[in-house]
């Protein structure tokens, strides 16, 4: 979790190398607060580099090819609607992932009767369905540095699930990662709805 708080930073490095935009200062220092009390939420203040650095950059990589893909989501979201492209997209990628899965997969996994594939469905109604088309919905208005920083905000609403469903809760550290998150969020919210600069990655 704590790589993946790089996506944003990712998304703004690609729009600077490939389209010479850029984000001001002001929105720049905020979501560098945003990130940190995103950080805190997921670490709790104590992270630690294991020896597993091969994951590490396997993760670091994922979230920049991720964040390069940002690139077109906004444009084709618009053009041919947010449930169409995550059909396309999904539809797509199982053609092109199924193969590998029923290679590499040992014959009891495809035991349908298992209760893992009920698991799989629920997390793809809840994520390839419903997560991922709201977030190509809100890549057709927001920018997409925003919409990949107001991401932090999940930990944050699953936190009370946790609790009720687990009995996990979060310590002090975590709750004032949590509060930040909150906070710069709801400025970063209020400045896309103002206009103040509806486009704070701009031409420079």
């Amino acid at each position: 979790m704590f790589f993946t708080k790089l996506e944003p930073y990712f998304v703004i490095f690609w729009f600077w190398l490939l389209r010479g935009q850029f984000v001001g200062r002001y929105h720049l220092a905020l979501l560098l607060v945003h990130v940190v009390g995103a950080i805190l939420l997921s670490v709790g203040g104590g992270f630690v580099v294991g020896e597993g650095h091969l994951g590490d950059l396997l993760i670091v990589c994922a979230i920049g090819v991720m964040s390069f893909s940002q690139l077109y989501v906004g444009k084709l979201s618009q053009e041919i609607g947010p449930a169409h492209l995550n059909g396309l997209a999904s539809f797509i990628s199982g053609f092109l992932l199924l193969p590998l899965a029923l290679w590499f997969s040992p014959a009891e996994t495809w035991n349908f009767a298992s209760i893992g594939w009920l698991q799989v469905v629920i997390v793809v109604l809840l994520f390839n369905v419903f997560s991922m088309t709201m977030w190509y919905a809100a890549m057709r208005d927001l920018e997409a540095w925003l919409v990949s920083a107001l991401r932090a905000v999940g930990p944050v609403f699953a936190a009370p699930i946790a609790w009720v469903f687990f009995n996990q809760t979060l310590g002090p550290i975590q709750i004032f990662g949590a509060l930040v998150v909150l906070a710069t969020s709801a400025l970063l919210a209020r400045d896309q709805k103002r206009g103040e600069k509806k486009t704070p990655v701009a031409e420079p």
